[in-house]
């Protein structure tokens, strides 16, 4: 032991620690302790020091604590690497205030003093009170256990270190656990800090709690998410390895990029929202309401998503993704409703909900996505149902991305334009409803991913290694079991089918313009990003099919060019106000009657 070293190993009634290391070995306690500056108090190798100020956590820094002060020993809980964790085998290090790993209470790795009142035991916490205003500190951690928790309450303040791998949360849980947790409240103020983390193969329940996480102003909002329309401080809560999580009856706000996030899952996840309210506002705030990416179920049931960017965001990019969004739920938000980026055969739902939003329903890029709508309503500020667009997001290690100003689209040699596939292309299924709103093609060959100016991410996490430009460069077609980049940032056809619907609007091939006089893409206009207006074209390689059954009809509301048109017996094709509208194919005016018209196909109102 170094001659230099004191040692706190017994209870005072004061204490000072001034200039010098002070090692604790023990947990002790004071009614005042006075730190002072450049003391440096540590514990013994492989275990951590926790000082808390009648009940409160704090981080250790100078000055003066009074009433019931302790310096908690503890030892280390090390989350095994998973998800994001494998590439750089992170052994998270994490500090809990009640740990529990296979049934049993960990008091080696718990922090009694951080606990006020209730009870707790092996099996579950009710009643109890955690608060911190301390960084690297997590409330409760469960490892392979069953376990409930009734009417708790925390508050923690302070940055989190890596959300990614569920360290300084409200609840992470781990390994097999299931896991219920009823009638609680999570307050949270940090950058990067999870209310609740699920991951390993935890099962999971959230009944009738607030999760809340409004992090304070900061000099960091998130920046190096820029590139993918995210921006803020903090996702609200994690799911991640091969987890399952259900939110019901829950309210879950926040000023972050994410309300309920999914990433780093190894194999299948399942995150489900019931009769929950969704928020995320704040002015440094854009991001998503959930996130369901790789071949994950993601369920919206009869739940309301107020979300400043999008509320549903899918990326389907390993296999089929399910994003739903179903029986009475009510999506809003001053820009777009769902985005799709880099998906592969996902199967969207929207069933019995409604969509209101600032700018368009639904934007697709780079993707290849069924989409269902079924008996429900559709708003949108610029009265643009679906914005099916070129790519302007590259990648996470982007620094700008280049508009391809002035360059023209010339036909890709052999491309079929008049046939829509589930396997290749887009397709819009409506059905049993009425809806106004304009559905757009404006895909194209032009390939601006390519010309995109790519660096570092910035330094943040050493977690995120990972992702790369989309050059397309690394991906093998021999190989993919999908589809690669390259050919999902390609052109795609449009099937757009109505089965008793009836749809009032432009649905047309397209061409896309930004505001006038944006020419790139940089971090001091990333909101450019997805907006856009789109305007009827005739198409080049973005074929559109329209397609409408015995009892559905399409109000034509300007100009549309489509490239095949199958008209079932009683189907209905008008302009408004009951006037008609002239059709034709490669230049010949046709009647339109029932039947199948395959070319360049014009249609106007009269």
């Amino acid at each position: 032991m170094n001659p230099y070293v004191k040692i706190l190993n017994q209870d005072e009634k004061s204490k000072m620690l001034y200039q010098s290391a002070w090692l604790v070995e023990k947990t002790v306690s004071f009614s005042e302790l006075t730190i002072r500056e450049r003391a440096e108090i540590f514990a013994p190798e492989g275990k951590q020091v926790t000082l808390i100020e009648n009940g409160i956590v704090r981080d250790m820094k100078p000055g003066t604590y009074r009433g019931k002060v302790t310096l908690a020993v503890s030892d280390v809980y090390y989350a095994e690497p998973e998800g994001l964790m494998v590439f750089n085998e992170i052994h998270a290090p994490i500090y809990p205030a009640i740990c529990v790993v296979d049934g049993k209470l960990d008091s080696a790795k718990s922090i009694p003093a951080a606990v006020w009142g209730g009870a707790y035991s092996e099996k579950g916490a009710d009643g109890i009170y955690i608060g911190a205003c301390a960084e690297s500190f997590s409330g409760i951690l469960l490892d392979s256990s069953d376990y409930t928790i009734n009417n708790v309450r925390m508050d923690l303040t302070g940055f989190g270190r890596n959300d990614y791998a569920g360290c300084d949360t409200g609840v992470s849980i781990w390994g097999d656990s299931h896991v219920e947790i009823n009638d609680s409240t999570f307050n949270m103020s940090g950058v990067t800090r999870c209310a609740i983390h699920v991951s390993g193969d935890s099962r999971v329940k959230v009944n009738n709690c607030d999760i809340i996480n409004f992090a304070p102003v900061s000099d960091w909002i998130g920046r190096f998410c820029w590139s993918v329309s995210l921006r803020g401080a903090n996702r609200l809560c994690q799911l991640a390895g091969n987890g399952q999580v259900e939110y019901n009856n829950c309210r879950l706000k926040t000023n972050g990029w994410g309300v309920l996030s999914i990433d780093g899952s190894d194999e299948f996840v399942d995150l489900y929202v019931r009769d929950s309210i969704m928020e995320l506002s704040g002015p440094n705030a854009h991001g998503y309401g959930v996130f369901c990416i790789g071949p994950n179920r993601v369920t919206l049931d009869h739940t309301v998503a107020d979300v400043y960017g999008f509320p549903m965001l899918f990326m389907g990019m390993e296999g089929k993704g399910c994003p739903s969004i179903i029986n009475g739920s009510v999506i809003k938000g001053r820009r777009f409703g769902a985005l799709a980026f880099s998906d592969d055969n996902s199967i969207f739902t929207i069933k019995d909900s409604v969509f209101r939003t600032g700018k368009s329903n639904i934007v697709l890029k780079a993707s290849i996505t069924r989409i269902d709508i079924d008996n429900s309503v559709m708003e949108s500020g610029n009265n643009v149902l679906l914005q099916l667009m070129d790519s302007d997001e590259c990648g996470m290690d982007i620094l700008k991305f280049h508009l391809p100003i002035g360059e023209t689209d010339t036909p890709i040699e052999g491309r079929d334009i008049t046939t829509a596939t589930e396997k290749d292309d887009v397709i819009l299924n409506l059905s049993n409803m009425s809806v106004t709103g304009d559905v757009y093609n404006s895909t194209t060959n032009l390939n601006a991913y390519k010309t995109a100016e790519h660096g570092g991410m910035g330094v943040f996490h050493d977690t995120l290694v990972g992702p790369v430009g989309f050059t397309g460069a690394e991906d093998d077609p021999e190989s993919s079991e999908g589809h690669t980049m390259e050919q999902k940032m390609g052109p795609k056809n449009l099937g757009v089918n109505a089965v008793n619907a009836h749809i009032t609007g432009v649905i047309s091939s397209a061409t896309q313009s930004y505001p006038e006089g944006v020419t790139e893409i940089t971090p001091d206009n990333w909101f450019d990003i997805s907006n856009i207006t789109q305007e009827a074209a005739k198409p080049v390689n973005n074929g559109v099919v329209v397609s409408l059954d015995q009892n559905s009809s399409w109000t034509v509301t300007g100009k549309s060019y489509i490239t095949r048109l199958i008209l079932a017996e009683g189907a209905q094709l008008k302009g408004c106000d009951g006037r008609g509208v002239s059709v034709s194919v490669n230049g010949k005016k046709v009647d339109a009657a029932p039947g199948e018209y395959v070319g360049m196909i014009e249609i106007s109102p009269v």
